[in-house]
């Protein structure tokens, strides 16, 4: 069976991720202001532990 986190790049799930080391990793983009800084942090650590990322684009930004 594999397993999957969410991964938001910040410090909370980058720590889940070196403790827990998933299979995949998901990275929610929103379009919150700080989604780049936190896709780069996600990208790098799952790279680093040989995760397979992948990013979700969805646009909420009309929402509010």
């Amino acid at each position: 069976m594999k397993t999957a986190l969410l991964l938001s790049g910040g410090m909370d799930s980058i720590a889940i991720a070196w403790w827990k080391r998933p299979d995949i990793a998901l990275t929610l983009d929103y379009g919150q202001y700080a989604a780049e800084a936190e896709i780069r942090a996600a990208s790098v650590t799952c790279k680093s532990l040989g995760i397979d990322h992948h990013i979700i684009r969805i646009d909420c930004r009309s929402l509010g």
